[in-house]
């Protein structure tokens, strides 16, 4: 059973509240996982079994203005080189990318709100979307994307950003551009704070009030992130074997 799980987390305005991460490690009993602020703290000298990349603020092309993004993308090479396990979030998914040798950069528009993310041909038969086939809706909030790095394909995009969901063939590594990990409170907590946001739907725009007001009526996230989880670790299994937590958690 993997038992030691790094988050790394970017952001220090996250909600107090537990993500969807937290909530599924309780549902399968899994102790707290190590938390890492990089630019902060160090990363660990023993590899944990799996990582997490949260999303951020940050821009990976501009590592001016975070120096240890740079570090962050080696760190992540080098744990995915040991067979470690990595999964990322927005932000997450783009130090991803970059590790795996895509480029990361700034587009000229944000996807901020829920959007239908489309499986891609790939994906629609990938064993990551088994459930999900005819495509979802999840949380976006993002103006930067990464182009496909070499031994990756896409499983999913949106009409702005061609590689929603990404998997390598050669590591046990997925990126998602979108946010399966934050719960409804996290979404609401964020939308009450950027209220001037261009808060979108399926259907189109909305203010933050009516925004919200349809996000009470949403079904619950988790539904969504342990879907996409337990497929990610059990197609990582699979794949590249039970090593290290690679879809034994």
């Amino acid at each position: 059973m993997c038992v030691r799980i790094a988050e790394c987390i970017h952001d220090f305005d996250q909600p107090g509240s537990p993500s969807n991460i937290a909530f599924w490690m309780e549902s399968r009993g899994l102790p707290p996982s190590i938390k890492i602020w990089p630019g902060k703290d160090k990363y660990p000298e023993n590899l944990p079994d799996l990582v997490f990349l949260h999303g951020g603020v940050q821009h990976v092309w501009d590592k001016a203005a975070d120096p240890w993004l740079k570090q962050e993308v080696l760190w992540v090479r080098r744990v995915l080189e040991q067979g470690v396990p990595v999964i990322g979030f927005c932000l997450g998914a783009q130090i991803l990318a970059e590790a795996l040798g895509g480029t990361v950069y700034r587009q000229d528009w944000k996807e901020t709100g829920f959007y239908k993310i489309e499986p891609s041909p790939q994906g629609a038969a990938h064993p990551l979307l088994n459930g999900l086939e005819q495509g979802f809706s999840s949380f976006l909030w993002h103006e930067d994307h990464y182009t496909l790095p070499g031994d990756c394909v896409s499983l999913a995009y949106t009409a702005g950003a061609p590689n929603q969901i990404v998997v390598s063939r050669r590591f046990p590594a997925a990126g998602f551009q979108f946010h399966p990990e934050y719960t409804r409170r996290w979404i609401q907590t964020y939308v009450q704070e950027c209220r001037n946001e261009n808060w979108t739907t399926e259907a189109g725009g909305l203010p933050a009030d009516a925004f919200l007001a349809e996000l009470a009526l949403r079904e619950d996230t988790f539904a969504l992130f342990e879907k996409l989880i337990e497929n990610t670790l059990k197609w990582f299994g699979e794949r590249f074997g039970k090593k290290d937590g690679g879809g034994s958690v």
